[in-house]
């Protein structure tokens, strides 16, 4: 079973879901994750952790994706900044 939690910026309490397939998986994790599913940030998304049963991960993995510095947009330019100081 695959599973996702979503933690905000703010005091909201995290969502969690549970999803048999890869394919739901993906696009759940659209709705948080994307330009698209939350433009400019709105949902205010803190950090998004996925789960997967998988062997290669059994010693687990952090990936971490920031906005690029130079973006078309200056919060994600900002964000990318926040991320990755000099």
């Amino acid at each position: 079973m695959l599973s996702i939690r979503v933690s905000y910026l703010d005091d909201r309490p995290a969502d969690e879901s549970c999803t048999a397939t890869p394919v739901a998986a993906q696009v759940a994790l659209r709705q948080w994750v994307t330009e698209e599913g939350t433009p400019e940030s709105r949902r205010r998304v803190a950090r998004v952790d996925a789960q997967l049963p998988a062997d290669i991960l059994r010693d687990g993995m952090v990936m971490i994706d920031t906005p690029g510095i130079g973006s078309a947009l200056r919060h994600d330019t900002d964000a990318g900044r926040l991320a990755a100081p000099a």
